[in-house]
């Protein structure tokens, strides 16, 4: 056991320790809450949701959270070691439970490893995809990203003089080893999509969902049945459609000459694309001033 100096030291020992931590965190909220109250955000004006923007937010959380769970292990040790030290404690306690800290704190940064390597495989993706839609803003088509509905987002929303399409992103990574036309290549047979090495429907259901959803969307808000297409694109892959499903599953190359050449709906006329065009830049619309701080 260490033994207990006076208590003023104590305390002394303890504040040299954490008020400089306390210090700047209280200046770092005062200063954010004093400059969101003596200014206004310049920009009043909503835009339209930008490709992945579920996907970059979650991205944004998980980052937060490994930030902090760093923060947290860094400090605990030393509040420990400080309580300890101001109490006259053995330093035995706070290094076991340093130890145990720091197993759990490196237990929930490996997940929190996974999850940054997969939401940001997903957003690579969603990327990839949407340069390939691009083409076809100059094709007299509107494509929206991320679109909100209930309780989920479609990733891309393509309306134009061809009808309406779903699509759907799924970015998976390819084994190595294999020859490179065989790693890059999938099959799709109407019911399974064929990997090198195994087979599943991972995003098939996900895609006839988004599909019907937005049809769901015209009819409940405009009063009209408007079929949509649903697809599911690969972005990396190679895909060889072998059967013809109520989704349609395709590489980006592709997807931009497969809207344009679709067989248009009968009863799309104008003023309905115009309404639907309408419909999605208001789901679409975000604002822009930052939340503030309470």
């Amino acid at each position: 056991m260490f033994a207990p100096g006076s208590l003023s030291e104590r305390i002394a020992v303890w504040l040299l320790i954490f008020l400089p931590v306390a210090s700047a965190a209280g200046i770092l909220l005062w200063r954010v809450t004093w400059k969101n109250a003596r200014r206004r955000y310049p920009l009043q004006d909503c835009i339209l949701r930008p490709t992945g923007e579920s996907t970059r937010q979650k991205l944004e959380a998980e980052s937060e959270r490994f930030a902090n769970t760093v923060l947290y292990m860094t400090l605990l040790p030393a509040l420990l070691y400080a309580t300890a030290l101001a109490g006259g404690f053995s330093p035995w306690l706070p290094s076991v439970v340093s130890c145990v800290g720091a197993l759990v704190g490196s237990a929930a940064l490996w997940r929190c490893h996974d999850r940054l390597s997969s939401y940001g495989l997903g957003y690579a993706g969603e990327r990839a995809v949407a340069d390939h839609l691009q083409p076809l803003e100059r094709a007299g088509y509107r494509v929206f990203h991320d679109v909100p509905y209930a309780g989920f987002n479609i990733d891309h929303v393509v309306v134009g003089p061809s009808g309406l399409f779903a699509i759907e992103t799924k970015t998976r990574r390819m084994a190595s080893g294999a020859p490179e036309t065989r790693r890059r290549t999938v099959e799709f047979d109407g019911h399974l999509i064929h990997y090198p090495g195994s087979s599943d429907r991972y995003g098939l259901d996900q895609a006839l969902r988004n599909r019907d959803a937005l049809r769901s969307l015209v009819n409940e808000k405009l009063g009209v049945e408007l079929p949509v297409s649903g697809i599911l694109a690969l972005p990396g892959w190679f895909v060889v459609e072998k059967g013809i499903a109520e989704v349609r599953v395709m590489s980006p190359q592709i997807l931009a000459p497969h809207i344009t050449t679709a067989k248009p709906p009968p009863a799309l006329t104008r003023e309905l694309l115009a309404r639907v065009i309408v419909l999605m830049e208001n789901l679409c619309a975000m604002n822009l001033e930052p939340p503030k701080a309470d």
